[in-house]
């Protein structure tokens, strides 16, 4: 698949796979005190925690992995400075590559200061690529300030 359109997609692919499989293994142990076992109500989730949206702060991506699932009705929290913004890149290619051009702009630089910037998660069963897309996407294309994450239906 080198040098195809979707070469970076394998990547994607599988954090999808092993988010989607740790859910369900996660959802069947009824002794777990989960996110899953408490999912029937929205979480206020602040992204990176106490380290913020910041450069340099963490591997967002994995952080995305170890603080999920993520359910329909949570709200995302952007605690950031102005040298910083969220974007919703339009595919896995432009995320890998750190490709700006037509990403949506959802939390604007002014955004994020005070209480920060807060993004409900509305789709279900969707894969998101958020990042930084400041100064043409830097700080993305450092490898950082980089989120996916795939938003399940809340359970009932």
């Amino acid at each position: 698949m080198r040098g195809t359109k979707y070469s970076g997609s394998w990547k994607v692919l599988v954090v999808l796979v092993v988010m989607t499989s740790t859910f369900t293994i996660v959802s069947g142990n009824k002794e777990c005190s989960c996110p899953t076992r408490n999912a029937s109500h929205p979480r206020t989730i602040v992204i990176g925690g106490s380290n913020n949206w910041e450069v340099n702060a963490t591997n967002y991506t994995m952080w995305a992995f170890r603080n999920g699932p993520y359910f329909d009705g949570d709200v995302l929290v952007f605690k950031y400075n102005n040298d910083h913004n969220v974007v919703e890149m339009p595919d896995s290619e432009s995320f890998e590559k750190c490709n700006v051009t037509g990403a949506k702009v959802l939390g604007s630089t002014k955004d994020g200061s005070g209480e920060g910037f807060k993004f409900t998660l509305k789709a279900s069963l969707k894969l998101y690529f958020l990042a930084c897309g400041q100064a043409n996407g830097v700080h993305c294309g450092l490898g950082q300030m980089k989120l996916p994450f795939f938003v399940l239906p809340r359970p009932h």
